[in-house]
């Protein structure tokens, strides 16, 4: 039938662009206009959300059996959801949520820029330009749709009925409402609800009756259950189902394979996300989320998620959350901001070893202190002679080592990660602890992964390093019946070392290579050496055989044969052009030290200034370098700079500064923040990434600092530690 076709729109690259920079501009602002019973495509909120909360949903109303009056939850379908969508309706949302009327009319310029060619038989019988509709596989199409979708919900909220899975009362009457919402809704919108796909479900104590009234009020039918999200359904069809089909049809599986292959999908099907973790950090630090707050009210009302505990007759999801429970809580840590929300006595405040709890015994009369009692509200930071009338003095040490920022509330950040950041990946390394390297083994994975050189080579080294190559003697290991010795000399048998450098078959191509081998009897080569010594033969053969080439080009068209022999022309720059500094910090984990050193240049590399000095403890190099980073920008104000150019060796911290990262947990957020702030207040401020090897300047300096007592700075005269390294 027509009505089960559906257009295709090919959007070219040129519009793409465009239309992802129109969706990258608006989606920061939606989470502010689109309520919480959405949670697709929104910045900060997760579609499985909704998941969690259908799935508490069913939980309740499988359970509850008495009561008058019983509960119904509604599923919708929408029958061609984008393509049925009403431009007019599009326009007064996009209006009536407040966004400017120019940037309306350029979203409206995006959707209305489109045809359809019909291609009959293979023949084109004319265009059609619609009036209706969004375009599938368009960027800014599931932005629109959830913006058109929050009139049902605001339809929905004025009814006073829940719109999360259209939550109601199972009668009649409420079921009026609804279906008058959803007939409403239709009319404005254009969209329509498919009441073939859409089903109801009842809590226990509905009643057969009340249960026939409501589902015919709806025009839908009755569901025991809400079933399963289509997701996991399509990937087992597409995927798990299909992997054997090759297989099967030239033979005849046995059994106890097809039991393996049905258990592997039961599982999935049944099986709980391994991103449980995940979820339990979502409602510590999103307690404010919808689903937070529902799964707060259901289980742990009048306490924080930290205290929460399993509770009776659970949902099978809040089990799999709570089997996360214990991990995220030995993992987090309280980040102190004005204190108002953080008790001395019972939260893990102090984050360094060896415990996160104050040690001092708790006098009574301070039970249910909060730290916002020891700082001293006039200079914002710790008042010493409270510390020192209550802690220890070892609890004081540690006390004074926390910085504190009274223009931030407290939060939660996960120990493991600079950024406070919990991930799938912290709490895999939480449990399994970190991995260590055998004595002797090889170490420098992340340099080979860096060496630029093609995929599967550095895979083939990767298995070679790790043994786990093909040789006869690995295949005998896994019992495979092959002749030991060496298929290329017959002499011995063959491993690792003798096919790629002992056999004398490989000796002969490395030496036909005119590689530079250094006598190896006991190692692999190292990779990024061969990788080098390639690169330079490969650059000798172009120079030697450059000559016949070049000859019958023109010399517009000549290649150099030689890099250094290009001339490079400099522009000469003009006045008032930004100045450069590079800087650096320096950071000793045992004792919680760092220190900061940058060097001042002028636009042409002539020194100006420079200085070095101490920092506050730190918990990370990052932490260290961010702060660096607000001492250094300080510094530059302070000398009435209006253009810099920054310079840094920690690509992570540039990243941080040039990117909108509000991910940041840990006390770095503070001085990023701070980072930030100065930047702005420059006429012109860059942050740029170079490699330890161009900052050699500053690193020296802050290196250097550890042996000093106090911060030193130089003007026009370079210190002789660095004279020689800028």
């Amino acid at each position: 039938m027509v009505s089960d076709l559906g257009p295709i729109v090919l959007c070219n690259v040129v519009y793409k662009i465009m239309a992802k920079m129109v969706a990258n501009r608006m989606k920061p602002l939606l989470g502010d206009v689109i309520s919480d019973s959405q949670s697709a495509f929104i910045p900060n909120r997760l579609i499985t959300d909704n998941i969690l909360i259908a799935a508490e949903v069913g939980h309740y109303l499988n359970r509850k059996q008495n009561g008058v009056v019983g509960w119904a939850a509604l599923k919708l379908d929408m029958t061609k959801a984008y393509d049925r969508m009403e431009w007019t309706f599009l326009r007064k949302m996009l209006l009536a949520l407040g966004f400017s009327e120019r940037w309306v009319d350029l979203v409206m310029l995006c959707v209305t820029t489109i045809s359809y060619n019909f291609l009959v038989n293979g023949e084109n019988i004319g265009q059609v330009i619609p009036s209706r509709g969004i375009r599938q596989g368009d960027p800014l199409s599931p932005y629109l749709f959830i913006i058109c979708t929050e009139r049902l919900s605001l339809l929905l909220q004025q009814a006073q009925t829940h719109d999360s899975l259209l939550f109601f009362k199972a009668t009649s009457q409420e079921a009026e409402v609804i279906r008058h919402c959803l007939n409403a809704y239709e009319n404005m919108s254009g969209q329509a609800v498919n009441y073939h796909k859409s089903s109801v479900c009842f809590s226990r104590n509905t009643s057969v009756a009340c249960r026939e009234d409501v589902a015919s009020v709806l025009g839908v039918i009755q569901a025991p259950n809400f079933g399963k999200y289509l997701g996991k359904k399509i990937l087992l069809k597409s995927v798990a189902q299909s992997m054997p089909t090759f297989s099967m049809s030239v033979f005849l599986l046995p059994d106890s394979v097809c039991r393996s292959i049905k258990r592997a999908m039961n599982r999935y099907w049944w099986g709980p996300s391994n991103e449980r973790g995940k979820q339990a950090w979502r409602f510590l630090t999103r307690p404010h989320s919808l689903v937070a707050r529902i799964y707060k009210a259901r289980y742990f009302p009048r306490f924080l998620f930290i205290d929460a505990n399993l509770g009776n007759c659970p949902s099978f999801c809040w089990r799999n959350i709570m089997a996360a429970h214990e991990l995220i809580c030995n993992g987090f840590r309280r980040r102190i901001g004005d204190g108002n929300s953080t008790l001395i006595w019972g939260h893990p405040w102090l984050p360094d070893d060896p415990n996160p709890m104050v040690q001092t015994v708790m006098p009574h009369e301070l039970n249910g202190s909060l730290v916002s009692g020891m700082i001293d509200s006039f200079s914002g930071s710790w008042d010493h002679s409270i510390l020192l009338d209550i802690f220890t003095p070892s609890n004081v040490k540690r006390i004074l080592r926390v910085p504190v920022s009274p223009d931030y509330e407290d939060s939660w950040f996960w120990l493991g990660d600079p950024g406070g950041c919990y991930t799938v990946k912290q709490g895999y390394k939480s449990i399994v602890g970190s991995f260590e390297n055998m004595p002797g083994a090889f170490d420098k994975w992340l340099h080979l992964w860096k060496i630029k050189s093609p995929a599967k080579w550095k895979t083939f080294i990767w298995r070679a390093l790790l043994n786990i190559l093909p040789t006869t003697t690995n295949l005998i290991l896994k019992r495979v019946d092959v002749d030991p010795t060496c298929p290329m000399c017959g002499l011995m048998h063959e491993n690792i070392m003798r096919s790629l450098i002992l056999c004398d078959f490989s000796r002969l191509v490395w030496h036909e290579s005119s590689l530079h081998v250094p006598s190896v009897e006991g190692s692999l080569l190292h990779p990024r050496n061969v990788w080098r010594s390639a690169q330079a033969a490969v650059v000798a053969w172009r120079h030697t055989h450059a000559t016949n080439t070049q000859s019958t080009l023109n010399p517009a068209q000549q290649i150099p044969t030689s890099t250094a022999a290009v001339p490079i022309t400099v522009t000469p720059h003009a006045a008032g052009l930004p100045s450069k500094c590079y800087f650096d910090a320096s950071y000793q984990s045992a004792t919680r030290r760092a220190t900061v050193g940058a060097v001042l240049l002028s636009h042409d590399g002539v020194f100006l200034a420079a200085f070095n000095g101490q920092l506050p403890a730190c918990f990370s190099p990052l932490m260290a370098e961010s702060l660096a980073c607000k001492e250094v920008l300080s510094w530059l104000k302070g000398r009435g700079l209006a253009s810099v150019d920054v310079y840094t060796d920690y690509s992570n911290l540039k990243q941080l500064l040039t990117t909108d990262n509000n991910n940041l947990y840990s006390y770095v957020a503070f001085s990023i923040d701070a980072s930030r702030e100065l930047m702005s207040s420059f006429n012109h401020c860059s942050v740029n990434y170079v490699p330890r090897t161009a900052n050699l300047g500053a690193h020296t300096l802050a290196t250097s600092n550890f042996l000093q007592d106090n911060s030193l700075y130089w003007d026009s005269i370079p210190p002789n530690l660095i004279s020689e390294l800028i």
